[in-house]
């Protein structure tokens, strides 16, 4: 299992255009992906789990990647928050 952190730094917070985005991205994988936001969590593969989240500017989040391709997921997840963040 990998687990790594993060400062979401979109200035709209985790809408609907980047939640989309992260869906299709986990789907890619046989790992699973779990975003934690404080006491919060959902499971990366369904958009409305990560719309509820309520993630704003500025929020830590945890993400918890955990299966055979779980290192080739997490570096793909990484590159796609690092993009997100640059456009913030």
């Amino acid at each position: 299992m990998h687990i790594f952190e993060l400062v979401f730094r979109d200035a709209a917070g985790l809408h609907t255009r980047p939640a989309a985005r992260l869906v299709l991205l986990a789907r890619e994988y046989a790992a699973s992906v779990r975003i934690c936001a404080g006491e919060r969590s959902a499971d990366a593969r369904q958009l409305v789990a990560l719309m509820k989240l309520g993630v704003g500017s500025g929020d830590t989040l945890t993400i918890h990647v955990d299966g055979p391709d779980e290192t080739a997921a997490v570096t793909a997840l990484r590159a796609l928050f690092d993009e997100l963040n640059a456009v913030a």
